[in-house]
C-alpha cells in the first residue's frame, strides 16, 4: 500500500470518527431539550443519566479522534 493510500484510509477513518462525534453531541443536545421539557422528577432523572452517558461517549470518541489524527499526521509527514 502506498503512502497516499495509507493517508487516504486514515483520513476516511478520521472523517467517520468526526461524524460519530457530531452525532453523539447532537443526541446529547436533543436529550437535554427533553430534560428541560420534562416535568416529572423521574423523567428528568432518566434524561440526566442518558445525558451523562452521551457526554461520556463524546469524551471516548474525542480520545479516539486524537489518536487517529496523530496517526494521519504521521503518515502525512511521510509523503514525498
Amino acid at each position: 500500500m502506498s503512502i497516499e493510500d495509507s493517508l487516504a484510509a486514515y483520513l476516511w477513518d478520521l472523517r467517520a470518527q468526526l461524524e460519530s462525534k457530531l452525532r453523539s453531541v447532537t443526541h446529547a443536545q436533543q436529550t437535554l431539550d427533553e430534560y428541560k421539557r420534562a416535568t416529572k422528577p423521574e423523567t428528568r432523572t432518566k434524561r440526566r443519566g442518558k445525558i451523562i452517558e452521551q457526554v461520556k461517549d463524546v469524551v471516548a470518541v474525542t480520545k479516539e479522534l486524537r489518536v487517529a489524527a496523530h496517526d494521519a499526521l504521521r503518515v502525512a509527514k511521510d509523503l514525498p
